[in-house]
């Protein structure tokens, strides 16, 4: 007569200290008010990352001039009541059609400042950035995944991103993008109904920030999984799924015009190496360590067997490595996957792993209960409504700031008042702060909107930056009044030589030419 094996008990089940099969005990749940003053994993994730952000201060705000520009259309949005499809703010393309790809996230940065000032833009901005973990972390502990690996993967995955916050549109596309990348791996494991809320959120996604493409990207890496795999009915859901979040997207106010230009921008190869953020991910700065770290624990750990897991992480790191704007979108994409194989390899090698297996196989309750907000817990939104109302509207206080050592301040608080006159060649990473300070009454020759100004008027800048032989002849050809650049400026050294030019004002962060009146 055969014996049944007893049936393995539900420990987490039991009362008091419940003993895991390795002999280690669960201490229990705490009961009544503790559950609500303690933070729950997700509480631990989100607050860090929001505290680290913050702790960046005008570092969220300078990283680059693009804030000063959003937030001038914002403001011509609120007094116009319309979304703009012509430039109003240069003088080298006024009245030309503009691409509005990002009205939306420009609305909300603008109550944001309406509200509480740069205070508001810098709460925001940390919120924006920590959300995304959150969402990871809830699923990864919706999956199993034990608290201890949790907690230190999400943090690895948000440190791994810091590389690209900034108070800009792009931190939504964060946040969808996390969305995305739950919502597909749900559905590969048989959760259909979360993927079909894609379609709808691509409506919304698409008004707020150009690079929501990359979503569609996401998509086409599952399709393509699907179809190495021989799931045809995969396949088919899937297909309709990017069939009808293009379509979806195609309700902006440019329509097809949108997705024309999203993915035009990133083939024009002289424009994404003029743009910073679209280079590849230099290691000898520490910013991209983290990152690198990722890449080597997905090597040692082993990619997932399944075609979906190798496609994500080889395809995302590849993209990463091109261009290291893509570096928090390839973190969202790894962190998953490297607590999936780091279950699999403990289960795998329990030999090699002693004690640390049974403390990371724990699954253990969550520290709290109070566990059902976008960010995380109770404890996370009482924190930022605390944070907010401590931090206040009053600017003069805020940490959040453009950076003097970075953007010519001081010299337009002289010449604000009564500018040298409305053309100004200006240096490219200033174009947006002067629109924030100075616009209607200074129009620029260029600003941060590469994909708008395109490649010609783009590279005129920089060879006439640079003091190429032709420069006297593009600011003749524009009409400029004055310039206005960095001192050390090859530009700058070339017109302190020029007699057709006259230096009218310089301190270490710019010097001001005007034309000679003879000239």
């Amino acid at each position: 007569m055969s014996r049944l094996p007893p049936s393995k008990p539900d420990y987490r089940s039991l009362p008091d200290m419940p003993v895991e099969p390795h002999g280690q005990r669960i201490p229990p749940v705490p009961r009544g008010y503790r559950r609500w003053l303690l933070p729950s994993p997700n509480d631990i994730v989100f607050l860090t990352a929001f505290f680290a952000a913050l702790a960046l201060g005008a570092a969220l705000t300078s990283r680059d001039g693009d804030l000063g520009r959003h937030l001038r259309l914002a403001e011509w949005m609120f007094e116009n009541r319309t979304v703009p499809l012509t430039d109003v703010f240069s003088y080298t393309r006024a009245g030309s059609p503009i691409v509005a790809h990002e009205w939306l996230a420009q609305l909300v940065l603008g109550v944001a400042h309406r509200v509480a000032g740069f205070n508001g833009i810098g709460l925001l901005t940390a919120i924006m950035v920590s959300a995304p973990w959150v969402i990871v972390s809830r699923a990864l502990l919706r999956r199993g995944v034990p608290v201890s690996a949790v907690i230190p993967l999400s943090l690895l995955g948000a440190v791994a991103s810091v590389v690209h916050w900034a108070a800009r549109p792009h931190v939504f596309t964060f946040v969808f993008f996390a969305y995305w990348v739950i919502a597909l791996a749900d559905y590969e494991q048989g959760r259909r109904k979360s993927v079909y809320a894609l379609i709808p959120l691509t409506l919304i996604w698409a008004n707020t920030h150009g690079a929501f493409i990359v979503g569609f990207v996401l998509v086409g890496m599952y399709l393509v999984a699907a179809l190495l795999d021989r799931h045809l009915a995969r396949a088919r859901h899937l297909s309709l799924v990017l069939g009808a979040s293009i379509v979806a997207s195609l309700a902006n106010p440019n329509g097809l015009r949108l997705i024309a230009k999203s993915f035009g921008y990133i083939g024009d190869d002289f424009l994404l190496r003029f743009t910073t953020e679209y280079n590849s991910p230099d290691f000898h700065l520490k910013g991209f360590w983290p990152f690198l770290l990722i890449v080597l624990l997905g090597v040692v750990l082993s990619l997932p067997r399944r075609n979906s897991g190798r496609i994500l992480f080889v395809g995302w790191a590849a993209l990463a490595m091109y261009s290291f704007r893509n570096v928090p979108l390839f973190a969202l994409i790894a962190i998953p996957l490297l607590a999936e194989q780091l279950i699999a390899t403990m289960q795998s090698h329990p030999e090699f792993l002693g004690r640390p297996r049974a403390w990371l196989a724990h699954r253990g309750e969550p520290w709290s209960e109070v566990n059902r907000t976008v960010i995380g817990g109770t404890m996370s939104l009482f924190v930022v409504l605390v944070v907010g109302l401590m931090m206040g509207p009053a600017e003069r206080e805020s940490p959040f700031f453009f950076r003097q050592d970075l953007f010519p301040i001081e010299t337009m608080d002289v010449l604000a008042a009564a500018p040298p006159g409305d053309r100004v060649f200006n240096q490219f990473a200033w174009g947006g702060y002067l629109l924030y300070c100075c616009w209607p009454d200074i129009e620029v020759f260029i600003d941060g909107q590469t994909d708008f100004y395109g490649p010609e008027l783009t590279r005129e800048y920089e060879e006439t930056f640079t003091g190429r032989a032709d420069w006297n002849e593009v600011l003749a050809a524009y009409q400029v009044d004055w310039v206005l650049i960095e001192p050390e400026a090859a530009l700058a050294q070339v017109l302190a030589e020029s007699d057709a030019w006259v230096e009218v004002s310089r301190d270490r962060s710019a010097a001001v030419f005007v034309r000679a009146l003879d000239s």
